[in-house]
């Protein structure tokens, strides 16, 4: 992954989203960016977050994502967006290096993220070194798993 843009704020902080209320502020932020999940899509993910310490107002989740494993050394990215109206660049890129991170530090060998055709997420995950997921990773997979290129998007693929 490239190293991180020059002249993001100090006060935005990243970590897990524990309570139901900082999941349900993902949830919105997703929705208000088109990336909403549906209730049987969020079985077994952790969520993370980018927080603006500084922010005026009362809701500081600036950006959001959230990951689940597919198999012990690989986790898929199944949601990643991040507030359009703020004023800094790199905060997208900020968020997938820190989940990176920690997926890394649990000892998860790769990333994976599916992006369909009209998802604005394809060039970010692109230029954070993701690419398509190679048919040998594929076979690693649990059986059945849709993994691999069809006609809604293609599974990119990161090695951690």
């Amino acid at each position: 992954m490239r190293a991180g843009p020059a002249g993001l704020p100090a006060g935005i902080v990243f970590r897990r989203l524990h309570t139901d209320a900082e999941r349900a502020l993902a949830r919105s932020l997703l929705a208000a960016t088109g990336r909403a999940r549906s209730a049987g899509e969020e079985g077994g993910l952790a969520w993370f977050g980018l927080w603006d310490l500084a922010a005026a107002e009362e809701v500081a989740l600036i950006g959001a994502a959230a990951t689940r494993a597919v198999t012990a050394a690989t986790a898929e990215l199944c949601a990643l967006a991040v507030a359009a109206e703020l004023p800094w660049q790199g905060l997208g890129d900020r968020l997938l290096r820190e989940v990176a991170d920690i997926l890394r530090a649990q000892g998860v060998e790769r990333m994976v993220a599916r992006v369909e055709a009209d998802d604005g997420r394809g060039a970010l995950l692109r230029d954070a070194g993701l690419v398509p997921l190679p048919a040998r990773r594929r076979q690693e997979l649990p059986p059945g798993a849709p993994y691999g290129t069809d006609d809604a998007g293609v599974w990119l693929s990161l090695e951690l």
